[in-house]
Formats: structure tokens, sequence, C-alpha cells
């Protein structure tokens, strides 16, 4: 099979180079000088520019991260109804389930949820203050997202201590681009009852001497899953009743003459299945920016507010829950310079200064530290540079964090990329951290460290007429890693940092367009190479498990058929291996035994009709097709039971236009 595969790849790698020859030279299947190849050029033009990886706007193939963007047409087209299935769309990305049915990302083999990946609107950090979790499923609407720049890998040499595995970054539209009002409204049934309910809504204009405004949101309501599962214990449990969630949203912009204030409010409450509460997250977030342009440099110095609500447990115990409800809020100052030195040389730097604030939601409720009250202070100053090179760009740089009492991090990144036109490359090294957030702090047992990561990555890339291929391999490194604990006898929770992981991996991209049809496949896979925490290991006597609760290989396909301009037709697969876990095995005698979770098949089918009676735009469909049961396994040995995701789903999507 190996040898197969190497043959085949020997043959399909020069097809890339075939025809590129003027008609006046012989074809060539292995070009003899690196010049040749270097100098190769695809037959159309892709520059798509992101900001995401060092806030300048940067080729996307020379970017210094291994870089995904998801495009407002790609939502459409793809049929997306909530940001949950836009991330099990990208390689690397699978979904667990925290506590008290919380749904969030894994990200190449390593639980990413608990402050380990940095999620922002327009530059908005969004992760809970208390953990630094952001929960996904039925959340944020789609109506107004321009597109969606993911960075897979170390992101601490711009963004700090939430980015110690990756960034997403939700980019929405600006006044201009979508002038008019736009509604979006969405429902869905599976197992004979409603599943989903949804309603967004968008404005946008250009007013009078250039200011641009925008305002959209949306609310939701509806279940995790409407399936009745069988628990590993051989117990029922009907999730219909439940798994509900709630979302309220609501997002504002204003730019004009260089200003730009961008303020949103989220209200998002999910229920647990397994013990009588619900949870809430509730956030206020704010931030003002100026920009100034010279001949040479940008300036941008903005200042911040957030208030929060994080991750509240509602109506559970006090005794239990009491210490964990916090409130939370943030001040922030800063500013970024890019100084664009000559025609070859770049500068991107930043400065900032942050102080949290938190106390119990009951405030006559003494911290762990005794006092009613606390705040953190965080300095932080980055520096990168970008030198443009004849056979590479090369980026260089880091950042320096002093958060509170802990010692202070400095996370440096180097990469070596290039985009050739017809091929392209990259070679990244980064470090990270993960600061521990507040309820971290303030519940911790012994004297927390941040964890630590160490990042390597390689990733090369094809381009010719309209196929793309793409490869990356990775390996990384996390020290230091913080878990949870929990005393049944005292009732006391603690965080405490119990040791090391290393993973690596490779995913695959491929992209193709043959007349109406489009395809695109990705495959992702990672291997955990060695880890002392047992909390995250399935068996620590056979690493090829892998993770807890993360399959190691995923594997997806969509194909579409443009009917015509306004019409489109979509079919797409989607495989996972299996999962492994510890959990209850028997409700007699307790038992715990080691689980595995079967691989799934899922298949959707969808169709997109724009322009019905030059009023709206239809998108409809069938969801998991099989009604597979997608468990959303706990990626800690702890015993916890896991969620379902929906089986098949009905559902149909409306979105009306109104033009100004």
């Amino acid at each position: 099979m190996r040898h197969n595969f190497l043959y085949f790849f020997s043959f399909c790698f020069p097809l890339f180079f075939v025809g590129q020859q003027s008609d006046t030279t012989k074809t060539v299947i292995f070009p003899k000088l690196v010049g040749e190849i270097i100098n190769l050029k695809p037959d159309y033009d892709n520059d798509e520019k992101v900001t995401i990886a060092n806030l300048n706007e940067v080729n996307i193939n020379e970017a210094p991260g291994s870089i995904y963007v998801v495009t407002s047409s790609e939502i459409e087209k793809n049929g997306y109804l909530d940001l949950l299935d836009v991330l099990l769309d990208v390689p690397g990305f699978n979904i667990a389930s925290d506590v008290q049915n919380g749904v969030a990302p894994t990200l190449r083999g390593m639980w990413a949820a608990e402050a380990k990946l940095l999620f922002m609107i327009d530059g908005l950090v969004m992760n809970d203050m208390a953990y630094g979790s952001f929960i996904v499923g039925g959340r944020l609407s789609l109506v107004n997202i321009d597109r969606i720049e993911i960075i897979k890998g170390a992101g601490s040499s711009i963004y700090g201590g939430l980015a110690a595995l990756g960034v997403v970054n939700i980019i929405t539209k600006s006044g201009k681009k979508s002038s008019g009002s736009s509604f979006l409204v969405n429902t869905g049934i599976s197992n004979n009852n409603v599943s989903r309910l949804g309603l967004g809504f968008n404005y946008g204009t250009s007013l009078v001497n250039g200011m641009d405004l925008t305002a959209s949101g949306g609310i939701f309501e509806g279940n995790r899953s409407n399936k009745t599962i069988t628990l590993p214990d051989s117990s029922e449990v009907n999730l219909r009743d439940s798994s509900s969630v709630n979302d309220a949203f609501v997002n504002f912009r204003v730019k004009f003459k260089g200003f730009e204030y961008g303020v949103n409010y989220n209200d998002y409450n999910f229920q647990a299945t397994y013990e009588p509460t619900s949870s809430l997250v509730r956030t206020y977030n704010n931030a003002l920016k100026y920009t100034f342009n010279k001949a040479k440099f940008t300036l941008i110095p903005y200042a911040g507010f957030k208030k929060q609500v994080p991750w509240n447990t509602q109506y559970g115990d006090p005794k239990i829950y009491d210490v964990q409800n916090i409130v939370t809020r943030r001040i922030i100052v800063g500013s970024n310079l890019n100084f664009q030195l000559n025609s070859f040389m770049r500068f991107v730097s930043g400065v900032e200064y942050y102080n949290d604030f938190y106390r119990h939601f009951r405030p006559n409720l003494a911290l762990t530290n005794g006092k009613l009250t606390d705040s953190f202070n965080g300095y932080a100053a980055f520096l990168e540079s970008e030198v443009d090179l004849k056979y590479s760009k090369l980026f260089i740089g880091g950042r320096y964090d002093q958060y509170g009492g802990f010692k202070e991090k400095f996370s440096p990144r180097i990469s070596l990329t290039k985009d050739f036109g017809l091929w392209s490359y990259k070679l990244i090294y980064g470090e990270a951290f993960k600061i521990p957030p507040l309820q971290n702090i303030n519940l911790n047992s012994t004297n927390l460290v941040p964890e630590t990561v160490k990042d390597y990555q390689a990733e090369f890339g094809l381009k010719r007429n309209k196929t793309e291929l793409k490869l990356n391999g990775f390996y990384t490194r996390i020290d230091d890693i913080i878990v949870f604990t929990y005393d049944l006898n005292t009732l006391l929770e603690s965080y405490n940092n119990v040791g090391f992981s290393k993973v690596a991996g490779t995913e695959v991209l491929f992209k193709t367009n043959i007349n109406k049809f489009s395809f695109t496949s990705t495959y992702s896979f990672y291997s955990l190479l060695n880890s002392n925490v047992s909390d995250i290991i399935v068996d620590t006597t056979n690493f090829k498990l892998g993770s807890v609760g993360i399959p190691k290989h995923k594997y997806t396909a969509r194909l579409s058929y443009i009917i015509n301009e306004r019409n489109s037709f979509g079919v797409y697969y989607q495989f996972q291996s299996q999962k492994h876990a510890q959990e209850r095995i028997s409700q007699t005698t307790e038992e715990y035994g080691s689980v595995e979770y079967p691989a799934t098949h899922n298949i959707n089918v969808s169709c997109q009709l724009k322009g019905l009676l030059k009023l709206f735009d239809l998108n409809f469909g069938i969801n998991n097709i099989l009604n597979t049961t997608n468990y959303y396994v706990y990626p800690l040995n702890s015993g916890y039971f896991p969620l379902a995701g929906m089986g098949r789903e009905f559902f149909i999507q409306m979105k009306f236009r109104l033009k100004d």
C-alpha cells in the first residue's frame, strides 16, 4: 500500500507542471534548475490577503502561520447554519463536550477549550474570563459575516496567553459591503420535534462624509440534540428535554474618518443533561480605535472595556456552585504600529496594558485569598519584522507578557515562507503559552505556572489552473499542563500543573473546479507521541489510542454543482474515526472501564436558491441523512458522560434582502 501511494504521488506531482512551458519548448516533467521551478507561474491569480497572522495584510500563502479562511460566499454555498458547522469542516478541528453540555473545539488532538484557542469578533475577545473557554453550538448568527480567519498553531507571539493552540477571528461586513437590510430565518425538525429556531438581522449603510455603519445580531432557541442515546452503562437518556440552548447576540460597528468603534452583547445559555443546572455566559464588549496613516507607517491606538458574567452555573447547589460563579471586567489600552522601512522590509509592533477585576457573583462571598474582590495587571509588547527575500519571506519576532504575579513569558516566532505562483512553502517555529484564567487562579491549591507550547510546522502548496493542494505537517509539545481536580469529600475544586504532552500529525486540503462542479476534500490525522498526564490519555500503556475523546482521523468531502448563477446543489460527507474514553460501564457496581465510540459517517445534502421573487434566498436540505449518533466525548478521564449531536435533521433557511 505504501509503495502504491509513492508511485501515485510520483506520477501526480509532475502533472502540476505539465503544460506550463511556452509553445516553442518541449514539455518538461522534471525541471532541471531550481530557478525554473521558482519562476513557474499558475494559470490564475490567487493573491488572497489575510490580516490575522501578524495584523498586516499578507498573501495567505506567505502568512507566518497555517491559515484557513471561510468566506461569506462559502458560508452560503456550503449551507452552514452555525459556527459549529464551520469549525467541523476545518482540517484539524473536532468537537468535544465540556461539563454541563458545554460544546467546544479540540484542535490537532488537543483539548483547546480552556484558554488555548482565542475567539474574536472584529478583534474583540469573546472567551470567558473565568476559564478562558468559548462554547459553540447555536451561538452567533452567521447573517453578516464577511470572513472567518483561523490560525492553527501557536499564536501567542501576537495575541498572548489565550492563543496557545490557535486563533479564530470572525470579521463582519462593513456597511458599504452589506448595504441595505437582511433578515435570516431558519428552522429545523429532527426526531419529529423542532430542533432549532433562529432569527438573524443585519443593517449596513454608508452615510455622508464617509461614515460607515453596521448593526447585526440574532436570537436562537434549540437543542443540542433530539436523540435518545444509550450510555456505556446501558442507561438511556433523552436529550430532547435536557440539552436546550438559547442565544441572543447584537453587534454594532461604526467607522468615520479613521475612527472605528465596535460593541457587542452576547447572552448565551445552555442546559446540562446529567445534573439539574444550566449555564450562562453574558458578555458586554466594546473598543474604540483610531488609525493614523502616514507615508511609511500606520499607528493604531485603541482602548476597550469588557464586562462579563462568565460561565455561571444556574439553579445548582450553592454549596458547590457559589465558589464557581464570578463577575469580571477588563479595561485595556494599547497601540499597534506598522512601519514600512523600504520595499523589502517591514515591522509590526504593539504595546498593551490591561487590568482584570473579579469578585464572586454573590458580592458578600470571599475569594479563596480572603478578599471580596481582586484584580491583576497585565503588560505586553511585541515586535515582528518581515523581510522579503528572493527565495523566502522571513518573519522573525516575539512577544513579552507579564501578568499578575506570574513569571514573565517571551513567545518567539520565526517563519520562512514564499509563494512562487505555482507552488508555495512555509516553515514555522513558534512558542506560546496559556495564562491561567481567573478561576484557575482563584481555585488553585498550589502555585500555578502558565502552560508553555512549542510548535513546529511545515506546509507545502501546489496550484494549477483551478486546482489547489496543500500539505501540512506539525509537531506540538505542551508543558506544565493545567488540570482540574475535585475533592468529593470536601467539595473543593483546584487547578494544578501536572505534566507534558506531545502530538504530531498531518493535514491535507484539496480543491478543484471543473465546469459547474466544485470539489473540496480534507484529511487530518494526529498521533499522541508521549504524555505523562493520565487525565488526557485513554491508556497510559498504549498511546496509539490517542487523546481522550478525540478521533485520530477525520476526512471530509464536499461536492457542489452550480445549476446556474442563482441555484446550486451540494453533497457533504464526513468521516471520523473511533473515539476512546474511560467511563462508568456498570450502574450496579459503578465500575469504570475503557469505552470505544465507533467511527461515524455523516452525509448532508443542501440546495441553495437565490433571488426568489427578487426578495429572498432559500437554503434547504437534510443534515445527517444516515441518522448517525455523533458522540461528543468529555476529553478528560473524569468519567463524565458524553453528549450527542443532532440526528437526522430537515432544515430550511430563508434570507430576505432589502436594499436602501
